[in-house]
């Protein structure tokens, strides 16, 4: 079991610490801040060990996120880590419940004519988001809708990519893992 490695007694007395230091104000970051980098490194770490348990620590990851996004004005990235948050739930019911009927994963590559047309949503949507992000008075509107298409569309590609193939469960949690943020 993972509990009795020494690498994650030592992430944990870190991640600890971290949280500690923040909370006293030793650190340059906020509580919100910490507690968003803690819990994406043990949910990454969970992943890694292909254990359950990233989800709720990617979710609460995803939460911490949109607090710290939403009052600093990035409302794109905020509105990102509800995407992030409905992906994590799907991936951790399709983890508990998902294996029935499953196949062999088949792998693809996407055709050019797909590529182009995910490259030109994912323009147009920069283009929408930026002005939409200007009217509400964002903080970085072209950056924030920069980074919220492309993040999107890479969650979202990723996401259907894992309900449309029909992985093994060794395979199924890696592909569900990896929309942890």
């Amino acid at each position: 079991m993972f509990i009795s490695r020494f690498d994650f007694w030592i992430g944990t007395v870190i991640g600890l610490g971290l949280i500690f230091g923040s909370w006293q104000e030793w650190l340059p970051y906020s509580s919100t801040e910490t507690l968003g980098f803690v819990t994406g490194a043990a949910c990454v770490y969970l992943v890694v060990k292909q254990n359950v348990w990233n989800f709720p620590l990617g979710i609460a990851n995803n939460i911490f996120f949109l607090i710290l996004f939403a009052g600093t004005r990035l409302f794109g990235d905020a509105g990102l880590q509800i995407v992030y948050v409905a992906l994590g739930l799907q991936g951790w019911y399709g983890w508990l419940y998902g294996d029935q009927n499953r196949t062999t994963l088949r792998v693809a590559h996407a055709t050019h004519k797909t590529l182009g047309f995910l490259t030109g949503l994912v323009l147009i949507g920069i283009l929408g988001l930026t002005y939409a992000l200007q009217s509400a008075k964002g903080a970085a509107p072209l950056l924030d809708s920069l980074f919220q298409c492309v993040s999107r569309n890479y969650a979202l590609s990723a996401q259907d990519f894992q309900l449309r193939s029909t992985p093994q469960k060794s395979d199924a949690r890696r592909c569900i893992s990896a929309t942890c943020n």
